[in-house]
């Protein structure tokens, strides 16, 4: 039986609903994949799409959803965020494709302000999730608007403390403001939350040596060398450190250990 118009509204706006409580889980956690997990689960909700020409519309847009997050996994950059934007068209209302497209169009160069738009759409329409919080606050910082940026990244705090990414971008916040203990605490926060966070370890041994705290920026800098990925550059790092310092005959053998994987 063909639904009525009304009825397909409830529909979709069940379907919206079901679709917002399923992600919330995945858009809780951290991590790149987390908003693609969400959006999976959310586009799940629209399967099956019923013959009314509402809820239709709707479906549609659940599987360009889908198409946009493939070609992201894809690293199709234009093409991901061709498909995100398409969904917006088809669905205007829902806030999960236009966080998608800010996270797609921070790495492809779309025009900040369109992002803002999106990010402050996704954002008011789901503000317990920190995601919507994150992705807005790094909008805001790249617009220069630091003190917003600040804001948003606190709220994401306050629905997730644990969310490393809010941690370390208040850190560069705070240290680009000149306050330096608090963004001490906040990359040490993330590195307690992510011991792998090698920039947020790098800030820190920086921060320890402007304060004259060589022991600690030794320390930080030889646990860069064990534990990042990219040990010839974390080498090269601490061996100046060394020889800047006078500390001569561990710079040498640091020397020799670089010149050993350099070969």
């Amino acid at each position: 039986m063909r639904l009525s118009k009304p009825a397909a509204a409830l529909v979709v706006l069940v379907a919206q609903w079901r679709l917002a409580g399923a992600a919330e889980g995945p858009l809780r956690a951290s991590g790149p994949s987390a908003l693609t997990a969400a959006s999976a689960v959310g586009a799940a909700a629209f399967t099956a799409p019923p013959e009314d020409p509402i809820a239709r519309n709707a479906a549609a847009a659940a599987e360009k959803m889908r198409y946009g997050d493939a070609l992201f996994r894809l690293e199709d950059l234009r093409g991901a965020c061709k498909a995100y934007r398409e969904t917006i068209d088809l669905l205007p209302s829902w806030w999960m494709p236009r966080l998608a497209l800010v996270r797609c169009g921070r790495l492809e160069g779309a025009p900040l302000d369109e992002l803002l738009e999106h990010a402050e759409f996704a954002v008011k329409a789901r503000p317990e999730l920190p995601l919507t919080h994150l992705q807005y606050g790094l909008l805001l910082e790249e617009a220069g608007k630091d003190r917003q940026a600040t804001v948003e990244y606190l709220k994401a705090l306050a629905e997730h403390p644990r969310l490393f990414d809010a941690h370390y971008r208040l850190g560069v916040v705070y240290e680009r403001q000149g306050d330096v203990a608090s963004a001490r605490r906040h990359f040490e926060t993330a590195l307690d939350l992510q011991p792998g966070h090698v920039v947020a370890r790098s800030r820190l041994a920086e921060l320890a040596e402007r304060d004259g705290d060589l022991a600690a920026a030794r320390t930080h800098l030889e646990l860069l060398v064990s534990r990042s990925r990219f040990r010839m550059q974390a080498l090269a790092r601490l061996i100046q450190f060394l020889e800047r310092y006078g500390v001569t005959s561990e710079a040498n053998t640091r020397r020799a250990e670089y010149e050993r994987l350099y070969r």
